[in-house]
């Protein structure tokens, strides 16, 4: 197990195209420590404690931490240890923070709003535009027949009289007019 979690990590100790293992004559396991350990004790890069600030020739100024060219003058600038590596953070940027995070939800409710919105919308198409074809197909098929039945309390089938058709055949062309606007 230690061997292969090593053979991972250390990908710098090739020896002919393969990983050196316990076959050869250099084992894996103790070099890789000592690479680990290396990597763990090395000391962490310092910061430059010296910025230096000059002007360039078009007027422009300019902070670095080595110095420009011997010709062009430049100021040395003083950093104390707390501004060089433990700047303080802006006493406003947590409220900025929380005001941006509110904005950004509110957004994202208003899309989703308008999503919702929206669908309802399409659904709604969608079945006025069904009720419509059923309309449609209703007065159609009333100006086909030939006769027109409506049912009895006894629910008995009787014949329409002309006038009773000309009314219901007027109602369905009021329906298919409204819903197919």
């Amino acid at each position: 197990m230690a061997i292969s979690l090593c053979k991972c990590c250390c990908k710098s100790l090739l020896y002919g195209g393969r990983f050196l293992s316990v076959n050869y004559h250099y084992p894996v396991l103790p070099v890789c420590l000592l690479v680990i350990a290396t990597g763990l004790l090395w000391p962490p890069p310092v910061h430059a404690d010296k910025i230096y600030k000059w002007v360039d020739e078009y007027g422009q100024v300019h902070y670095g931490a080595r110095p420009p060219a011997a010709d062009v003058p430049a100021e040395q600038v003083e950093l104390s240890p707390s501004q060089s590596q433990n700047p303080e953070p802006d006493p406003g940027l947590r409220d900025r923070y929380e005001r941006r995070d509110r904005l950004l939800q509110q957004f994202a409710e208003g899309r989703e709003a308008e999503r919702k919105a929206k669908a309802e919308a399409e659904a709604a198409e969608k079945k006025r535009q069904q009720e419509c074809e059923q309309a449609r197909k209703t007065l159609q098929i009333y100006r086909d027949s030939r006769y027109l039945y409506d049912e009895t309390a006894t629910g008995e089938p009787r014949i329409l009289t002309d006038s009773e058709r000309a009314i219901e055949e007027d109602k369905a062309a009021a329906a298919r007019d409204k819903l197919c606007r």
